[in-house]
């Protein structure tokens, strides 16, 4: 069992550890392994890594050749969380698989044939997301759960960094149609994700926690990380 599998090994309908996940994006990009270094000393569970193509969403990032560079520099066992937020992923997967993703997600709007993505993503050993945007019926993943590891619900507008009211709520219907079922899926709150936001969202449901300036504030990543993680367990009480 990797060490990502062992992130996903919980019964289902179970309440799983919380995963820190910093975004790198939220750390300086000249120093892109020296940030992941200090995550994860920091206590990070796993680096998430936004890939941004200026189709999907205004900005651009990184490519699967950064991401297999950092990669081949950090432990082994080192979980690298791929969300791609481009046009057009079916193409894209493989370089990404290739990279060396543990777990790789994409947003539904993104594919042509989700059903088939999330197959290829799990046939190669990786595990496989879906991120719903704010306006994303939960309903859109029903006949997905199956294959899904982990569903990445944006909580902002993509490209955005303000967390919308409604989420919360959306994150706790999202918890009990996956608590309903026989499916072992983690729920991901990616943006918004501050001190005063990350114990609602986890109260909610939220066991995955992706934040970017909350953790690299300051420069105190380990303190930052630590808080985070104390206010989302304290979020679940």
């Amino acid at each position: 069992m990797t060490h990502a599998d062992k992130l996903f090994d919980f019964p289902p309908g179970a309440t799983p550890p919380i995963v820190m996940a910093p975004a790198l994006l939220g750390g300086p990009f000249i120093s892109m392994q020296a940030s992941a270094e200090a995550c994860l000393e920091g206590g990070a569970d796993v680096l998430h890594l936004d890939v941004m193509d200026g189709h999907f969403v205004p900005d651009i990032t990184f490519g699967a050749k950064m991401i297999a560079e950092l990669r081949a520099r950090l432990h082994v066992e080192t979980v690298l969380d791929v969300h791609l937020l481009c046009a057009g992923v079916d193409e894209k997967i493989d370089a990404f698989l290739e990279a060396g993703a543990d777990v790789l997600s994409f947003p539904l709007e993104t594919s042509n044939n989700p059903y088939r993505s999330l197959e290829k993503i799990r046939d190669r050993g990786c595990r496989a997301g879906v991120a719903i945007l704010p306006a994303t019926p939960l309903s859109a993943l029903e006949e997905l759960l199956p294959l899904i590891d982990l569903v990445v619900v944006m909580t902002v507008h993509p490209g955005e960094s303000r967390l919308l009211d409604t989420m919360p709520g959306k994150v706790a219907r999202l918890r009990a149609m996956i608590d309903s079922s026989s499916h072992r899926v983690r729920i991901c709150a990616d943006g918004g994700v501050k001190r005063n936001t990350i114990g609602g969202l986890a109260a909610h449901g939220a066991d995955w926690i992706v934040a970017a300036s909350a953790v690299f504030s300051g420069g105190e990543i380990a303190g930052n990380i630590a808080g985070l993680r104390q206010d989302a367990d304290a979020g679940r009480q």
